[in-house]
């Protein structure tokens, strides 16, 4: 077997000057970042641009500007009205970026036939000359008759840029509560049976009496609280045979006044809701009745006194028969 002789394979390996390298490596690094730099030039600069534009696409024009002009006889809110009264209202609109353009006014998003500057049918209005920069307007308007009716009108101001402002009125068509009253509560009354507690009331004084200083008192009484086998518990005016014949005495007073009882159906929450003299007057409109009977928790009564007012009563506790000591709690209201 033949034998080869080795061959050794060496590497040549030239290596650079220190020097040489160095600025070889610093020349490209230069060059790299020239090239970095002119790139991030280009994109800041595409970014300003590019924020520039969404900024002047999103930064909204001012719209139109719109308030209620307050004054005697006209409204700037929500309000409730009586039926068929008149609803005022008086603006003034100025311009915000563009000119304003055309007024409008609805109700229940309908025009609102009495808004006619122009004459029938210039709802909307269209606005000219210096009222493109500031407008004022009102309207007067007759509100529906039906009560219970919720009327929401609408001004609206739009300008040349399509921009709009608009505010609203709700008119809620109800009887507007007027006139001082007097609200009594907590009044406690004892019945026939009862040892202590008075049965004799002095509505319009907030008196309670015992049937003794009752009868001195006579002309200021104005109920008479008593449990009938029949009637129940009951509420009678001075003047109720009834009443007399459970408490005998009332024959032997001077006066015996003749007020006027009114079965109702009001809620507490109505009673509750009640704050003006005409309300109770219009409640009590009827009463011909001396007496209401078989009273219980939760029932309200309408009564009016011989002296002209007109009140009334919600039963919030009751006790006793006609054979048991008894009481009546009752709140009273009545006109001042």
């Amino acid at each position: 077997m033949k034998h080869f002789p080795r061959t050794r394979v060496t590497e040549k390996v030239i290596y650079l000057p220190l020097k040489h390298y160095k600025l070889k490596t610093i020349k490209q690094f230069k060059k790299s970042m020239k090239k970095f730099s002119k790139f991030f030039s280009m994109m800041a600069l595409a970014a300003v641009a590019l924020l520039s534009s969404c900024s002047n696409e999103d930064d909204p024009k001012p719209a139109p500007s719109l308030d209620f002009v307050a004054g005697t006889g006209y409204t700037t809110g929500d309000v409730t009205l009586a039926p068929g009264s008149t609803l005022k209202v008086k603006w003034v609109a100025n311009k915000g970026d563009k000119d304003m353009d055309k007024f409008q006014v609805t109700i229940n998003n309908a025009y609102l036939v009495d808004y006619a500057p122009d004459g029938a049918g210039s709802n909307p209005y269209s606005l000219k000359g210096s009222n493109q920069n500031t407008y004022q307007g009102e309207i007067s308007t007759v509100v529906s008759s039906n009560v219970g009716n919720v009327e929401t009108y609408t001004f609206t101001v739009t300008d040349k840029n399509g921009n709009s402002t608009s505010k609203s009125i709700k008119v809620t068509i109800g009887t507007v509560q007027t006139g001082a009253i007097d609200t009594w509560t907590a009044v406690i009354l004892g019945n026939e049976n009862h040892a202590t507690l008075g049965s004799f009331y002095d509505a319009e004084g907030n008196v309670v009496y015992t049937q003794a200083a009752a009868k001195t008192n006579a002309s200021a009484v104005d109920f008479v609280f008593y449990h009938g086998q029949a009637n129940g518990a009951s509420m009678a005016a001075p003047s109720n045979t009834d009443a007399s014949a459970v408490f005998t005495g009332l024959t032997s007073w001077a006066t015996r006044n003749a007020t006027k009882f009114k079965s109702t159906s009001l809620t507490q929450t109505e009673f509750n809701a009640v704050t003006g003299a005409n309300v109770l007057g219009e409640a009590a409109t009827g009463a011909t009745d001396t007496q209401v009977t078989n009273l219980s928790v939760g029932k309200v009564f309408a009564f009016t006194t011989v002296g002209g007012k007109s009140g009334l009563a919600y039963v919030s506790q009751l006790s006793g028969s006609f054979t048991a000591s008894g009481t009546i709690t009752i709140t009273v209201k009545i006109q001042k």
